[in-house]
C-alpha cells in the first residue's frame, strides 16, 4: 500500500509538474493510467499561497546541501488507498499526512498531492529529507540528506507506524496497510520489492513445510520403536523422507542463490539506467519512451537494456553485439581518418 522512492533536483520538477497536474497546464499527460476527466477531482492537503515548486526551491535554500548532480533532494511515499476501504477518502488521506508530517516535518513537506484519475486512488506524499547539521563550519544548522532520513530503521518500522496510526484515529475501521501492495493497486510496488516480497513469501512457505514434515518424522520415530515387525520398512521410509527433506533444502538453498543472482543483476541495470537518466537529465518515463520509441522505430535502445534481466535472454545478446559492432566501425572509421 505504501512505498518510496527518492529523486534528484532536476528529476523533483518534472516531477512536481506530474503530482500537480491539475493545475500544470503543460503537465506531461502521456501516462495512459491517467483519465482526464477526473483529474480536476485531484487535491493538494498541503496547499500553500506559493505553487509547490516555488516552496520547494525557498525551502532548499534554506539547508545545506552537497554540490552534486546526483544528490537526492526530494523523497516521495506513494499512499495507496486499500480497495477494501469503505470509509470517507479525505479523511483517510488527512489521516496519513498527519502521521507523515509528524515524521518528517510539515515545513518539509513540498505537497500531498493526492491522485483520483488513475486505476487506484493514491498519494504522492513529497518532502525534503532534512536531518540536522552539526558542521560548526556550516552556517545552516540542518542538511538535506536522504540516507539519515530513509534510514534502515525508518523504512523497517514505517508501515507497522502508520498502520498504528491510522488505526488509532479510524479505531472503527480495520485498515491493513501492510499486506495488498501490488501493482494492481495503483502499480506503487518496483520490480525489486514484488520480487523481494515473493522471497520472502516463499522462504516462509518452506519454513512451514520443513517445520511439518520434521513434526511428522518425529511421531513415526515413536511409533517405530512400539512397532518391531515394522522397523525395517518404517526405517526405510524415515530414511527416504529425510533424504527428500535434505534434497528440497538444497533446492531452497540453490533457489535463494538464484534469486540473489537476479536481484544483484537488476540493481546493476537499475544504477546504468539512473546513470543514465541523470547524465541525460531525463525522468524513468522519458527513459520508457525512448525504449518505446527504439522498439516502434526499430532502432537502437538506450544502452542500459543491454543489462535489463527483464528482457529475453536472446534480445539482450543482440543488443550487445549491435552495440560492439557500433562501436567497432566508430573504432575503424576513426583509424581511417587521415591524422592531422
Amino acid at each position: 500500500m505504501a512505498h518510496v522512492a527518492k529523486y534528484t533536483n532536476i528529476q523533483s520538477g518534472h516531477l512536481l509538474n506530474h503530482y500537480n497536474r491539475a493545475e500544470e497546464k503543460d503537465c506531461n499527460r502521456s501516462n495512459e493510467d491517467i483519465d482526464k476527466a477526473k483529474t480536476k477531482d485531484n487535491y493538494n492537503l498541503m496547499k500553500r499561497e506559493v505553487t509547490p515548486q516555488a516552496y520547494y526551491k525557498s525551502r532548499l535554500d534554506e539547508l545545506y546541501k552537497l554540490g552534486r548532480a546526483d544528490v537526492k533532494t526530494m523523497c516521495d511515499w506513494v499512499i495507496t488507498l486499500p480497495k477494501d476501504y469503505d470509509g470517507n477518502e479525505k479523511e483517510f488521506f488527512i489521516h496519513a499526512v498527519d502521521f507523515l508530517n509528524e515524521r518528517y516535518g510539515a515545513n518539509n513537506c513540498v505537497g500531498a498531492f493526492v491522485h483520483c484519475d488513475e486505476k487506484q486512488t493514491h498519494m504522492h506524499y513529497s518532502f525534503i529529507p532534512v536531518s540536522p547539521d552539526k558542521n560548526p563550519e556550516h552556517e545552516q544548522h540542518e542538511k538535506v540528506c536522504a540516507k539519515e532520513v530513509l534510514n534502515r530503521n525508518d523504512l523497517k518500522t514505517f508501515h507497522d507506524d502508520l498502520q498504528k496510526h491510522l488505526r488509532e484515529k479510524m479505531p472503527n475501521r480495520e485498515i491493513n496497510v501492510i499486506t495488498g501492495i501490488t501493482q494492481e493497486q495503483g502499480r506503487n510496488m518496483s520490480v525489486k520489492e514484488i520480487k523481494l516480497q515473493a522471497k520472502a513469501e516463499k522462504l516462509q512457505e518452506k519454513e512451514k513445510e520443513i517445520a511439518e514434515r520434521e513434526t511428522r518424522l518425529s511421531k513415526k520415530e515413536e511409533k517405530l520403536k512400539s512397532k518391531k515387525k515394522e522397523n525395517l520398512e518404517r526405517t526405510k521410509e524415515l530414511d527416504r523422507q529425510k533424504k527428500e527433506l535434505t534434497q528440497k533444502e538444497k533446492g531452497l538453498e540453490a533457489k535463494e542463490t538464484e534469486i540473489y543472482e537476479r536481484e544483484k543483476n537488476f540493481d546493476k541495470y537499475v544504477t546504468y539506467r539512473e546513470h543514465y537518466c541523470s547524465e541525460r537529465g531525463i525522468t524513468e518515463i522519458q527513459y520508457e519512451r525512448e525504449c518505446y520509441q527504439a522498439k516502434l522505430t526499430n532502432t537502437l535502445k538506450p544502452y542500459p537494456e543491454m543489462m535489463n534481466p527483464t528482457l529475453p535472454k536472446q534480445e539482450r545478446q543482440e543488443l550487445i553485439d549491435k552495440y560492439k559492432e557500433q562501436q567497432e566501425h566508430t573504432h575503424e572509421h576513426e583509424r581511417e581518418m587521415p591524422k592531422r
